[in-house]
């Protein structure tokens, strides 16, 4: 399910504006400081919202704060993207300057406030913990914001990307979001890699850390073959199974352990994705290269603490729960905390 929703306050009169934005936001735990007298005031937001808890949204506003009231909600992450103007990101856990090209995402704090010092335009995504918050659950995170290059492919693919994807929210559709997401989470991962890989070197060595970025690009392109195995990915990367092991070793990886708990981690998002629901829980696992259903489901609770099936069911509550939540509400409210997250 996919619910899009717009707000612009330039379709009110100028004294009613920031009052209709203000009421706007509080349902959401969002309290708007601005100066009611500006004649300049701005609040424009585009917003789409799958019932899984991925969203996406693009915020124009004037000079104004925005304060955040996030306790109790699942620690997904998000990705942020300033398009025009300054402002500052501040959490209880610090703040970060906000400027035109900066292109950042981190964990959903506790409270998180977003102050503009003039017109800021920002494209956001929320990625939910237990949906494609689960690919990015290994990325490190900053206390409060972490940085990506925009120079590089993986970077420079996500910020035209994200602009896109925000330039048409409004003529999004039920059928386009699911490959959107993918796409995104997946670029924002070879991102945070290749970020990574640029200010930490391995022994010093950036070939090291160049090659390690290719393996995982590798691995992840291919977990869905039941053969590949760390010989199979050694031989295509010209290196020894060995040297690939110690390459893994030196981040504090394995490469087994890598390639199984990626095909668990996304066997777990399709089991709650209601685009699978037709599927059987061995349908999903064979997709993701596992030929044994007892295996994988050892392994499946083993690493998430439930049974596949338990999993799955819990994902239909929540989706029914999300859908009657949605229904109970205005639209045009709905999308008043899809800033950073989803309720």
């Amino acid at each position: 399910m996919l619910t899009v929703t717009t707000f612009n306050a330039e379709t009110l009169h100028r004294t009613e504006r920031l009052a209709a934005w203000s009421s706007h936001m509080a349902p959401f735990r969002c309290t708007v400081l601005a100066n009611a007298r500006t004649d300049d005031f701005t609040a424009r937001m585009g917003a789409a919202v799958t019932s899984w808890g991925f969203a996406i949204a693009r915020l124009e506003i004037s000079a104004q704060r925005l304060l955040f009231d996030t306790r109790g909600l699942s620690s997904g992450l998000w990705l942020l993207q300033v398009v025009e103007g300054k402002g500052t990101l501040k959490t209880e856990r610090g703040s970060h300057g906000l400027e035109k090209g900066d292109l950042l995402y981190g964990k959903a704090a506790r409270e998180m406030s977003l102050t503009s010092l003039s017109h800021l335009t920002l494209n956001c995504a929320y990625f939910p913990r237990n949906g494609s918050g689960v690919r990015l659950a290994s990325v490190p995170t900053a206390l409060v914001a972490s940085p990506l290059l925009v120079t590089n492919g993986s970077g420079d693919f996500l910020s035209g990307l994200m602009q896109s994807a925000a330039d048409r929210i409004a003529r999004l559709t039920a059928d386009e979001i699911r490959p959107l997401e993918t796409a995104i989470t997946e670029f924002l991962f070879a991102a945070v890699v290749t970020t990574s890989t640029a200010n930490t070197v391995i022994d010093g060595s950036r070939t090291r850390n160049a090659l390690v970025l290719r393996a995982t690009q590798l691995l992840e392109a291919q977990l869905c073959d039941p053969d590949l195995s760390p010989a199979a990915a050694a031989q295509q990367l010209g290196i020894s199974v060995r040297y690939l092991q110690k390459l893994f070793e030196e981040v504090g990886e394995n490469v087994n352990h890598y390639i199984r708990r990626r095909r668990l981690e996304r066997s777990y998002v399709e089991l709650m994705d209601p685009l699978y629901d037709q599927q059987s829980i061995s349908e999903i696992s064979f997709r993701w290269g596992f030929n044994d259903s007892a295996y994988f489901s050892r392994s499946f609770k083993d690493l998430f603490g439930v049974s596949p099936s338990q999993h799955r069911e819990c994902g239909r509550w929540r989706n029914e729960d999300r859908q009657a939540s949605t229904a109970a509400k205005r639209l045009p409210r709905r999308a008043g905390n899809l800033i950073f997250h989803t309720p």
